[in-house]
């Protein structure tokens, strides 16, 4: 059974007021008393009751971060950051992972005020979140929007400038003679997929290459949405030269799949195999982060070898090129 502050107020010979004000810090308390009850604490393993001194206090020291997917790399590193910088400040991280769910989103929403949060830090499923979070918003709750915007909507927002990290790797594989880049992106309703987006647009324009709808790939954030855009990529004829695909695990699976495909058709002539030369060197055209800076993008990627056209395909994967 769990010690009560009546249990240490007993062992220490003092009133169960003494003992609150040693737990919480306050004032007003004898050195030799401070001792007593600290030992009391000590010998009963009394922990503190946080709900019921967030209840007397308004303040739980708790602060809610719901998002999208937890298994990608990029939302672990943010959650990992959260907590720390938190936790330095005497803050204790609620997280919830809301699986891109709009109804499991409403619900983390509200679990957060029932729990007496003191701020949300969410990364929001898309543009259609607005209404799981207006009434945080009509509360003047502390709200923290990070990667993605949700329109119409007044809170501070964290996000990296995905319009030029996009324009940079795209513009990085155009420099390098490549013109049929497939593009893969989460679905319009998410801020961060159409400032990619834009990017890529951006960068084939300043170059004079045309954009073509059948090289954008829409599909979800997770690693069988990656494996499921990588082989609609792989069945285009003639097929993209080099994809851009964003950080996270809709980007872990693509480079499996691309090796898939390459040992799949390793009867095939040269010319037809999926990203691979006749030269027994190897490139890598898999370019990974909008959001990183481009010197990512610069050790993704290296030129192909003189004499090779813009339409041979890459090899992606670091596995010997079959021989011509």
């Amino acid at each position: 059974m769990n010690a009560t502050v009546r249990d240490v107020a007993r062992r220490a010979g003092v009133s169960a007021m003494t003992v609150s004000r040693v737990i919480n810090g306050v004032a007003g308390v004898s050195p030799e008393t401070r001792r007593r009850v600290e030992r009391a604490v000590t010998e009963l393993d009394f922990v503190p009751n946080g709900v019921a001194r967030g209840l007397m206090s308004s303040k739980s020291g708790t602060l809610g971060l719901i998002v999208p997917d937890i298994s990608n790399p990029f939302f672990s590193i943010l959650v990992r950051g959260a907590e720390t910088v938190a936790r330095r400040a005497g803050y204790r991280v609620l997280l919830c992972n809301s699986e891109g769910d709009l109804a499991l989103e409403k619900q983390y929403v509200q679990d957060m005020i029932a729990h007496r949060a003191e701020g949300l830090i969410i990364a929001p499923v898309g543009d259609r979140s607005k209404a799981n979070l207006v009434p945080l918003e009509r509360r003047n709750f502390p709200l923290v929007l990070i990667d993605r915007s949700v329109s119409g909507l007044e809170c501070d927002l964290v996000q990296a400038d995905s319009v030029a990290g996009a324009k940079m790797l795209a513009s990085h594989l155009l420099s390098i003679g490549h013109r049929r880049i497939a593009v893969i992106t989460e679905p319009d309703n998410v801020s961060t997929a159409r400032e990619r987006l834009q990017g890529y647009n951006a960068a084939l324009k300043a170059a004079g290459v045309k954009s073509s709808p059948s090289l954008i790939v829409r599909t979800t954030a997770d690693r069988a949405g990656g494996h499921a855009a990588m082989q609609q990529i792989l069945q285009q004829d003639p097929r993209p030269t080099a994809p851009c695909k964003p950080f996270g695990s809709m980007a872990s699976r693509c480079p499996r799949t691309w090796r898939s495909s390459a040992s799949t058709t390793s009867s095939t002539s040269p010319s037809s195999r999926p990203f691979s030369r006749s030269s027994t060197s190897r490139r890598r055209c898999l370019v990974r982060s909008p959001l990183s800076s481009c010197s990512s993008a610069s050790r993704a990627v290296r030129p192909a070898p003189a004499g090779m056209s813009s339409s041979t395909p890459i090899c992606s994967s670091a596995s010997r090129a079959a021989p011509s």
